[in-house]
């Protein structure tokens, strides 16, 4: 998986020799240094941190893109992940859906009764604006008319789902840092560098999600 050029360490590396004698040092105040990549692989896989905090950010773009589009938000509906347990499948596979007019979208789940509820809640938590109403195994949809209002409620939305991926971020950064806590074996100056280099990661990563938010909101409310 490619990794966005943000999250490369932006200062050069300027700690190259550290006297394995340190190692189990107790006491004392630890250092903060800026590690290179090589150095980080010692405390954690960096790579794959690198690669989480990057999919995240993807996951939020292809939110906006399928369930904040202005032009094709009734479109997105046949591809809204649906969670059965530990899978998720497209809604397309789980029920018959029909557009009855340009406002009006029907969803059939007769074919698949046990999907209906995580089906509604996909539609809830898509962020589309969209107000599901149930009636037996059919899902009905009234698609809102693009209003100012309207507008206004989904640039909400994008920071519902922004606010969602930030957690994300959050909890990606804390199981690395406790993974890097858990290298007793290693010098309390590096394990300390690399935690606070993993957490500076995680703030650069919230900042970019920050940014795609507000390039959002921006296009949904038409200004500029």
């Amino acid at each position: 998986m490619p990794i966005t050029r943000y999250l490369q360490p932006s200062i050069p590396v300027n700690i190259q020799v550290r006297n394995a004698a340190n190692k189990g040092k107790k006491g004392g105040k630890q250092k903060k240094m800026q590690l290179s990549d090589e150095e980080m692989s010692e405390v954690i896989d960096i790579e794959r941190y690198k690669a989480e905090l990057f999919e995240v950010q993807e996951k939020l773009k292809q939110n906006y893109i399928e369930n904040l589009s202005l032009r094709s938000i009734a479109g997105n509906i046949d591809n809204l992940l649906v969670k059965i347990g530990d899978e998720e499948y497209p809604l397309h596979e789980l029920a018959q859906i029909s557009k009855k007019n340009p406002q009006l979208i029907a969803i059939n789940m007769s074919d698949f009764p046990e999907g209906l509820k995580p089906a509604i809640q996909a539609i809830i938590d898509s962020g589309s604006g969209m107000n599901p109403q149930q009636d037996g195994t059919m899902i009905y949809i009234t698609v809102p008319k693009l209003t100012r209002e309207y507008r206004e409620n989904l640039a909400k939305n994008a920071k519902s789902l922004c606010i969602k991926a930030k957690d994300d971020i959050r909890n990606i950064q804390n199981y690395f840092v406790k993974d890097a806590k858990r290298k007793t074996d290693l010098s309390e100056d590096l394990v300390f560098s690399a935690s606070n280099q993993i957490m500076t990661l995680a703030e650069k990563g919230t900042a970019e999600l920050e940014k795609i938010m507000k390039m959002k909101q921006k296009e949904l409310l038409g200004d500029g």
